[in-house]
C-alpha cells in the first residue's frame, strides 16, 4: 500500500485553522482514495541558548526579525490561556499521526525512504521568519531521492520573499525546491516568488478548509446546536484595545451581543474554547469579525456576512489572495473609520456568485492533487 506524509503546523496548540487545515487534506487525500495517510509529528524545539549579558540581549533582539519576535511574543501570551487540551483531542479524532515525535532535523532523517510521497503545507510553511532554524525541514530536506515531494498550497505569508536572493539560506532552499515534483501555493503571489526567486513553476490553489465539501464540518458540528443567534462574534490572536473598540461599538450599533471566541474567562482564568464549539459560533453568528485567514475561510463556507481587519504586521497577502479571487476586497478593511464601518454593515455578501468561483477553484485544486500522486 502506498503511504504518503503530510508535514505542516498540525502541531499547534493554540491555532485552529492549523489543526482544522491539517484535517481537511486527510480527509481530501482519503476522498482520493489513500488509505494510508499521517502526519509527521513533528515539533521543532529549540535548543536555550546560553546566558546572554544585558547587552547582547539587547544587541540580539534589534538584529532579530520583527516576524519572530511577534511569533513569539504570540506563543509567550497564550501560555496563560488554559485548556491547549481541546487542540490535541481534535487531532486525535480527526489527524492520523505518527506513533513518534520528531524535534529535529537530524531525527526526521529517519523517515526518508518511508514514504512514496511526502505532501507538505497548507499554512505558512515557507515563511522562514516564523520557521526560523527548521527552514529546511519544511522544503523537505530530509527525504531521499526515492520520496516524491509535493506541496500542497504552502504560503510564503507575504507577496515576496523575505530573504536576499542570493544568500546562503535562499541558494539552499533553491535546490531544495528543484528537487520537488510538484509544487502548488496558496497566494498567486507565490506563483512568482517560485518563478522569479527559485526558478522553479507553481500552480496556485486552495486552502484545504476550502477544498472539502460541507460535509466534513456538518461531522465535526454533529453534536453541537443548530441555533443561529444575533451574536456578534470576533476572533483576533493578538487582541487590542482598538480592535476591541472597533468590535464592541459595531454591536452597539446594531444591538447586539459580542462575544470572544478565542477564549473565555471565568474566575480570572482564560481558557481556549473548544475546536467544534468555535466552528458552532462561526457557522451560527449574525456577523464576524476578525483578521485571521482562516476565520475568514470559515465564514465563507458558512456562508456568513464577515468584516476581516488587515493586520499588516502578520501578513495580508493571503487575505488579499483569497478575497481578490472570489470578488471579496470590500470586506477587507484598513482602519477603523466610520466609513468603512458603514460600508462594511450596510452592503451584504451575496453568496451565489461565490460558491460558483469556489467550485472552479475546487476543481483546479482537486486535479492537481490528483495529478502529483497518479504516478506513485
Amino acid at each position: 500500500m502506498k503511504k504518503i506524509g503530510i508535514l505542516n503546523f498540525q502541531h499547534s496548540n493554540d491555532n485552529y485553522g492549523a489543526v482544522i487545515q491539517a484535517a481537511a487534506l486527510t480527509y481530501t487525500l482519503k476522498k482520493q482514495g489513500f488509505e494510508s495517510v499521517e502526519h509527521i509529528d513533528f515539533i521543532p524545539k529549540s535548543t536555550p541558548p546560553p546566558p546572554l549579558s544585558l547587552f547582547k540581549r539587547i544587541i540580539r533582539l534589534l538584529s532579530k526579525n520583527p516576524f519572530s519576535i511577534i511569533k513569539t511574543k504570540l506563543a509567550n501570551n497564550n501560555k496563560a490561556i488554559g485548556n491547549a487540551q481541546t487542540f490535541e483531542d481534535f487531532r486525535n479524532n480527526h489527524i492520523n499521526r505518527t506513533i513518534k515525535s520528531y524535534s529535529d532535523l537530524e531525527q526526521l532523517s529517519e523517515l526518508k525512504d518511508t514514504y512514496s510521497a511526502v505532501i507538505v503545507g497548507s499554512d505558512q510553511v515557507w515563511r522562514v521568519a516564523f520557521t526560523d532554524e527548521f527552514a529546511s525541514v519544511y522544503f523537505l530536506s530530509f527525504l531521499s531521492t526515492n520520496t516524491k515531494r509535493i506541496s500542497y498550497a504552502a504560503s510564503f505569508g507575504l507577496h515576496y520573499w523575505e530573504e536576499e536572493k542570493k544568500s546562503e539560506l535562499s541558494l539552499s532552499i533553491k535546490k531544495e525546491l528543484q528537487k520537488f515534483d510538484d509544487i502548488s501555493v496558496r497566494e498567486k503571489s507565490g506563483v512568482n516568488i517560485c518563478k522569479d526567486v527559485f526558478d522553479v513553476d507553481a500552480t496556485h490553489v486552495l486552502d484545504p478548509t476550502l477544498l472539502v465539501e460541507y460535509s466534513f464540518y456538518q461531522k465535526i458540528l454533529m453534536n453541537l446546536s443548530n441555533k443561529k443567534s444575533d451574536t456578534i462574534v470576533y476572533y483576533k490572536l493578538d487582541l487590542n484595545k482598538e480592535f476591541l473598540d472597533f468590535a464592541s461599538s459595531i454591536a452597539n450599533q446594531l444591538q447586539c451581543d459580542i462575544q470572544n471566541i478565542y477564549y473565555h474567562e471565568e474566575m480570572n482564568k482564560k481558557s481556549f474554547t473548544d475546536v467544534p464549539e468555535w466552528l458552532s459560533k462561526i457557522k451560527n453568528s449574525q456577523l464576524i469579525i476578525t483578521d485571521s485567514f482562516h476565520c475568514v475561510c470559515f465564514s465563507i463556507i458558512f456562508k456568513k456576512q464577515f468584516i476581516c481587519v488587515a493586520n499588516k504586521r502578520r501578513g495580508i497577502e493571503r487575505l488579499q489572495s483569497l478575497l481578490g479571487e472570489l470578488g471579496l476586497l470590500d470586506r477587507l478593511c484598513f482602519d477603523y473609520s466610520i466609513e468603512n464601518r458603514e460600508d462594511l454593515l450596510t452592503k451584504k455578501i451575496d453568496y451565489t456568485e461565490i460558491d460558483n468561483k469556489l467550485n472552479l477553484l475546487r476543481n483546479i485544486s482537486i486535479e492537481f492533487l490528483s495529478n502529483s500522486l497518479k504516478d506513485i
